[in-house]
């Protein structure tokens, strides 16, 4: 496996949330490792087909992905841009697709399970080391700490993003819409997985969001008796819904979450 030894990297925590509970119920380990296994390798595989420049179809190959438990890490090494000035002008649509690959892992991974994450992505120090051999890693970096941090704050389903890596992002040439992918909420910045949705067919899309409402819609029955744990999709159903509502889907069938009162 890659050393990875980079002062400038953008590192995205996520905490797959009910994992414990999904072991509990005799859940395979299988299971989980072939959704999670697909959902990367999926969407890798989509990216490089697409008619992409090659900078950004790059991206696929430069990330990285680690999974340790209940945690999923990805990482991107921002350095290779800072050396041409043509790499320089393409970064923000490197970053642009870092974020959307990480978007598509969490609707991909939630639509096949109906199990959602929460997270955290932060820019710093990454270094991945091999300790004895490849088998063994050694992972630190301030950008590991920071987007850790972020995806315990975060509580519920969402993505949180660190305040310097937003100042960052628009700093770059082409940033005219980050404001649209990362807007501010009442804690901070994060990642509006929904955003991307909207660059769908709209069959698609209408799929994609039955199958998220569905998902939704389970976690809520499921956890009907644990309130703490209800609170975090009750919060999900309502961003859901107002982003469905923006994005021109609320008459479609399916895609809009009823009242969770009338769903229990």
């Amino acid at each position: 496996m890659d050393e990875i030894k980079s002062k400038d990297c953008l590192v995205c925590f996520l905490d797959i949330l009910g994992y414990k509970e999904l072991m509990k119920k005799n859940e395979s380990f299988e299971s989980i490792y072939d959704s999670l296994k697909y959902t990367i390798s999926f969407h890798n595989g989509e990216l490089k087909k697409m008619a992409l420049p090659s900078e950004i179809k790059d991206v696929a190959d430069a990330m990285h992905v680690q999974v340790v438990s209940d945690s999923v890490l990805f990482i991107l090494n921002l350095e290779k841009y800072h050396t041409t000035q043509s790499s320089k002008n393409h970064e923000f649509l490197c970053i642009r697709q870092f974020l959307s690959s990480v978007a598509a892992f969490w609707g991909d991974f939630s639509k096949k399970t109906n199990v959602f994450c929460r997270g955290g992505i932060a820019r710093g120090d990454y270094y991945q080391y091999n300790i004895y051999n490849e088998k063994n890693q050694f992972i630190f970096g301030s950008a590991v700490s920071v987007a850790s941090e972020l995806q315990e704050k975060a509580d519920v389903p969402r993505i949180l993003i660190d305040e310097e890596l937003f100042d960052y992002i628009k700093s770059l040439d082409g940033a005219k819409d980050v404001e649209k992918i990362i807007p501010e909420g009442a804690d901070g910045y994060y990642l509006d997985i929904y955003h991307f949705y909207g660059e769908s067919h709209k069959q698609h899309l209408k799929e994609d969001l039955k199958k998220l409402a569905n998902g939704i819609k389970y976690q809520i029955r499921e956890n009907k008796k644990e309130r703490k744990i209800l609170n975090k999709y009750c919060w999900l159903q309502h961003y859901h819904n107002l982003k469905v509502q923006q994005l021109g889907m609320d008459k479609e069938e399916g895609c809009v979450l009823t009242d969770f009162t009338f769903i229990i």
